[in-house]
Order: structure tokens, then sequence, then C-alpha cells
């Protein structure tokens, strides 16, 4: 079974790409997978953290958000996330990522719909 290289997650032997990630699958994780090391950012497409989240449901909006406003979210679950992720359908850190070039834009939207909410309050 293939698995994302980014967000370690498996995936059936028909899927060839991440949806998440974006990335095409490969065979092993190796044994880094396991132990959680090699946890690095992204590296190739010009990735930039945006934001580390605590949970996959702040994740899916915070995601949602930035991809109907037409900007990439690639997810990586650091450490141990990936396994908690694979076992249990839910993990307990997930760090999102956009496109370097779409990062000024992207803290933009989010600082604004922040802005927002606080206004609301």
């Amino acid at each position: 079974m293939p698995f994302c290289p980014l967000c370690r997650l498996e995936y059936p032997k028909e899927i060839r790409e991440c949806p998440d990630c974006q990335v095409k699958l490969i065979e092993n994780l190796g044994s880094d997978f396991l132990t959680g090391a090699g946890d690095t950012e992204p590296e190739g497409n010009n990735w930039a953290l945006i934001k580390g989240i605590l949970t996959d449901l702040e994740a899916d909006i915070i995601a949602g958000l930035l991809e109907t406003n037409e900007i990439p979210v690639m997810r990586k679950y650091p450490g141990m996330s990936g396994l908690t992720k694979v076992y249990m359908g839910s993990s307990f850190s997930v760090d999102l990522y956009v496109p370097l070039k779409k990062l000024k834009e992207a803290e933009e939207l989010l600082n604004q719909v922040q802005e927002e909410v606080r206004k609301g309050d």
C-alpha cells in the first residue's frame, strides 16, 4: 500500500497522489515513520508553514477557508500524529503549509477572519 511522504497516511493501492498534500505517494516510509525522525518542513515545492494546529477539525476549517480562496494547503502530521491519525482517525497535531508565493495572502486572510471574529465577540 502506498503512503504519502508528507502526512504519512496510507492509501489504497489504486490511489497515486495524496488528496491533502497533492504529492505523489511512495511505497515505503522507512523506519523514520515510527520514530518520528526526519520531521522537517516539506521541501521542493517551496511550501511555508502557515499554522500549527491542535485538531483535525480546526485544520479542516482553516484549510477549507484557504482553499475556498484558491490557496492550496498541505497537511503534515508531526511526530506520532501521523500514526495517531492512521489508527484513531484523528490526530493531536497538524501543521498546515501553503505555497511560499501565497504565504502573505494566506496570512492576511487568516488575520482578517480573526479580526472579524474578535469584532463579533
